[in-house]
């Protein structure tokens, strides 16, 4: 939800029309006390050959709002007589002090590393309540057993608030001959997510923002695997700069999700330097943006300070590496830059947050610490 003090939206599919929610403080563990909930139903399916996605299913939606502020709650679904495991999340408390957890590019899905460094980044921080990811969490859209993977993992997401922008796999139909289809849209992100639909026209639901904690998060949606400059970039931009000047009064720091970095590899997608760099990152710096978390490149690369914003390219939160961009140890931009695929590493990073500064530590999947910043606030 917009306001995460009060505001939490959840996204279930069903078999079944009917399907409910029960939500209760943490404390009743037995749901003595739960409010049952009707979602907002839509018959949904999409057209591809090998995809569980082709069989219609209800998309529930619910929108939870009037929640109490720094409350901690459980929730489950039913539907006839089934109950699924039971899921938590604590609402934003208004605290200046607080931690989340950032990843990127869980793909290529079943591999061994995502799950095992998520649990282990969200110990490190102590339980975060909201866990972010930049987008490429898995490699093909269309494909449902890839979601499974990622989101049905026992007591994977039951912890916390999830959030991520959409990487060019999330637009990724099926191959056709050698090549594959891209979707005109993200598909079945927007309907496996329930995020806020406060984005511009021609990309709400891939693109939105929230606050938790005095923290403003936007996610941007940097298109398919063309990088093409469409309208739609152009109309992102002008949303970020006009959002954060109408939210001022409200946060402390902007961070921005998207998956593809305008700081990034200049050859692994040269597109993104020679067309979405000169409009996304003088948005960045008229809006204000603190902090930058992308992917895509799947190297390992984190700016200083430039204008006002630091730029943080995680590379690979899953197995999928590669060997880092060589003009990127000589362009003056470049702080730390790890070569995750010599190291065989992933990574994923716990943001301590409090009134004066935000300090980023990234670790690998052996609990190694390999980087840490600090963003003042401004």
């Amino acid at each position: 939800g917009e306001d995460a003090s009060r505001q939490v939206n959840v996204n279930w599919h069903s078999r079944v029309s009917g399907s409910w929610l029960e939500l209760t403080s943490a404390a009743d563990t037995a749901f003595c006390r739960a409010k049952t909930i009707h979602p907002q139903e839509k018959l949904w399916s999409l057209e591809c050959g090998d995809s569980l996605f082709a069989r219609p299913r209800y998309v529930c939606r619910v929108n939870l709002d009037g929640l109490k502020r720094g409350g901690d709650y459980i929730y489950r679904i039913c539907a006839e007589d089934w109950k699924s495991a039971t899921f938590r999340f604590s609402t934003a408390d208004g605290s200046r002090k607080w931690k989340f957890a950032a990843f990127t590019d869980f793909q290529p899905h079943s591999n061994p590393y995502t799950h095992t460094l998520v649990r282990m980044v969200d110990s490190i921080a102590g339980g975060s309540p909201l866990a972010l990811c930049s987008g490429d969490m898995i490699d093909t859209a269309v494909c449902q057993d890839e979601w499974e993977w990622l989101l049905d993992e026992p007591d994977f997401m039951s912890r916390f608030l999830f959030a991520s922008s959409p990487g060019d796999h999330e637009y990724w139909g099926l191959p056709v001959g050698r090549h594959i289809r891209q979707l005109d849209e993200p598909a079945t992100y927007k309907a496996l997510f329930n995020f806020p639909k406060n984005g511009p026209d021609g990309s709400v639901g891939s693109c939105w923002w929230f606050i938790y904690n005095r923290v403003l998060f936007v996610s941007l949606d940097t298109g398919d695997s063309n990088t093409p400059v469409t309208d739609r970039i152009v109309a992102q931009a002008e949303w970020l700069v006009r959002t954060a000047a109408e939210l001022k009064r409200r946060y402390d720091y902007l961070v921005v999700m998207q998956h593809k970095s305008v700081q990034g590899s200049y050859t692994n997608d040269p597109g993104v330097n020679k067309r979405l760099k000169p409009i996304l990152a003088k948005a960045y710096v008229e809006a204000g943006v603190d902090l930058v978390l992308s992917g895509h490149d799947h190297m390992y690369s984190r700016t200083r300070e430039i204008d006002g914003v630091w730029y943080l390219d995680m590379g690979s939160s899953g197995s999928k590496t590669r060997v880092p961009d060589e003009g990127q140890y000589s362009d003056g931009l470049h702080e730390k830059i790890i070569n995750l695929r010599e190291l065989r590493q992933c990574v994923g990073a716990v943001v301590d947050v409090d009134g004066k500064q935000m300090r980023v530590s990234v670790y690998n999947r052996d609990r190694g610490l390999v980087d840490r910043f600090t963003v003042k606030r401004r």
